[in-house]
């Protein structure tokens, strides 16, 4: 992945990589571009729901990666 400018990590469930859908939170900074890196998801954030993380320059309102989940009962 690129680095960029203003890169947040947000969990959505539109598996389309939609931000702003209901339910879409912003988790945190972006604190790495490679490696194993962790974050926890916030309290009242419906992690079943969760269908992909999103890597998003907030600055330039540009989606850098998408990560698609897969659910284990599908």
């Amino acid at each position: 992945m690129r680095n960029g400018p203003d890169l947040f990590v947000y969990v959505t469930p539109d598996p389309e990589r939609d931000t702003d859908a209901p339910g879409a939170a912003n988790i945190s900074p972006l604190r790495a571009t490679s490696g194993d890196v962790s974050y926890d998801i916030p309290p009242g954030v419906d992690t079943p729901a969760i269908r992909a993380v999103v890597i998003y320059c907030r600055q330039f309102r540009v989606t850098f990666a998408v990560a698609k989940l897969a659910r284990p009962d599908q």
